[in-house]
Parts: C-alpha cells; structure tokens; sequence
C-alpha cells in the first residue's frame, strides 16, 4: 500500500478498515499530517479513483496492488510515502482459525497449515512463469500487470511480528475500536505452525 500524490494537497481517500486507517495515520504522520487535517472523502472505487486522481477531483489516496499500478502507469498519480517506510515490518494480514480448528478438530487446523506453508514456499519462489499464471488467473489481472506490481513480502515461516501487532491493538484501543486489550497468548496460538515446523525438519532428514 502507498500514498501517492503530485504534492501534499487536502482531498483525501483510503479504506475505512481500521488497520488500513492506522497505515494511512502512520504514512501521513510522515509528512507532519493527520487524517483530521485533511478532507476525506467517502471511500472511492479504485477504477473511480484513478479517473478522479487524473481529473485532479482527489489529491491523495491510499493504494495497494494492483491498483496502484495502474495509477503509475495511467499517470494518474506517483508514489508519496510507501507503507513499508511509513511503518517497517507492520504485519498487514492475519490467518484467523475458528472454535472448529482451534477445539473441535485440531488435526484439520494441523494440516490447513501444512498447505498453507506449501503454498507460502511457491509464492517465495517469486515470480516464476507459474506463480504469474497463478495470481493473473486469481485476480482477473493481465500477466504483465501481475508481473510488474510490487509482490508483499511474506515470511516462509509463517510467523508475525507481534510487536506491531500489540502496537496497533493499543491504536485501536485509545480510539475506543477495542474494548479491552488481549495478550499475545489470546491472540495466537502458535502450536500449529510449530507442528508445521516439525514436518519440515523431518522431511529434511
């Protein structure tokens, strides 16, 4: 995700998700901004708001892949702040289990997470003619335009950065988006990416 504009200007669209909320504070806070101080809009399309960038009707807009893309090569706009300068090693997406897998049926849980550590090591390889062909079928997107975007850097182990994950908890908390705070132990159970980390070493010998 990255702000971009031609300048520092007042119109102002992002996603009204709270962690998207929090990196756009973050990325303007760079800049000596708060979102208070500018005019947002209601949160705009993507194919809106590139034609509403180009006719100068937004100044600034929070933007990911592929769109983001699509408004360097339209014109439409040039990368402001990057999301990964604005708040480093911010983990941006969560693999959530439910009662089932947590208490009902583990083993499930166990061997979702096996799959999913499959799957994380073929996107790693980065981007190979398959792994193109994959996400270009997936997301409706032309091949080049999946090529060229920006891939989000993801950890082969799985794991996340629990500090920025606390942090943001207590940004939605002074903000009154969380009642109460949790602990990283009711937050994540890291029981069954230990598990995945067990087939692998034994798959190794």
């Amino acid at each position: 995700d990255t702000l971009h504009a031609a300048q520092i200007a007042k119109r102002l669209s992002y996603n009204r998700e709270a962690n998207m909320v929090y990196v756009t504070a973050k990325m303007l806070a760079r800049a000596g901004l708060t979102i208070e101080q500018l005019e947002s809009t209601a949160e705009v399309p993507h194919l809106a708001e590139i034609d509403a960038l180009k006719k100068g009707k937004l100044d600034v807009a929070l933007s990911g892949e592929p769109w983001l893309s699509h408004v360097v090569a339209t014109g439409a706009g040039t990368v402001w702040i990057r999301a990964e300068d604005a708040a480093p090693n911010e983990p941006y997406g969560y693999v959530f289990f439910g009662r089932n897998l947590l208490e009902r049926d583990r083993d499930a849980g166990r061997r979702f997470m096996l799959a999913y550590r499959e799957a994380m090591g073929r996107y790693l390889e980065g981007k190979t003619e398959r792994n193109v062909a994959i996400l270009a079928a997936a997301t409706g997107e032309d091949p080049a335009v999946v090529r060229n975007a920006c891939w989000a850097a993801m950890r082969a182990d799985s794991r996340i950065d629990t500090t920025g994950m606390l942090h943001f908890q207590h940004w939605a908390h002074e903000r009154g988006l969380v009642p109460t705070l949790a602990t990283v132990a009711q937050l994540w159970d890291s029981t069954f990416i230990a598990h995945a980390d067990s087939v692998a070493r034994g798959a190794a010998h």
